[in-house]
């Protein structure tokens, strides 16, 4: 059986490991900071990209039911309401787009000047070995 202090300080080690970011929880299981960065980054692209997915198909179930609605269909109350919210869609969906560009932009920026630390961390070495 535990004593009770073991089991303390088990809870305790268990709440830290919860209390842990997404980012923390990446950058502790990365092999280095840059790969940690990057897996973050990649996991937001990702996230972003499935949140238009699903805008660009709310988008066209409004478009269909705009062309109901103008074919004279009955349409019930919460979808009228939908279509009244088309503009603020088309909005969004823009917006995450835009979104998308700049943190791809950005990610690639990201990537180009770690690699570029790294070359110069690679030549300092070289050159310390050198000498």
């Amino acid at each position: 059986m535990k004593s009770a202090k073991s089991q303390v300080n088990q809870d305790q080690q268990g709440e830290n490991q919860r209390a842990l970011s997404p980012l923390q929880s990446t950058l502790s299981s990365a092999a280095s900071p840059s790969q940690a960065y990057e897996t973050y980054i990649d996991n937001g692209l990702i996230c972003l990209k499935h949140k238009i997915r699903n805008i660009e198909k709310k988008k066209l179930k409004l478009e269909d039911y705009k062309d109901r609605l103008k074919n004279g269909e009955q349409l019930n109350p919460d979808q009228l309401e939908a279509v009244e919210k088309y503009e603020e869609v088309l909005h969004n969906l823009e917006f995450a787009k835009e979104l998308q560009k700049t943190f791809s932009a950005l990610s690639q920026d990201l990537l180009k000047a770690q690699k570029k630390a790294q070359r110069r961390e690679h030549m300092l070495k070289l050159e310390t070995e050198k000498k």
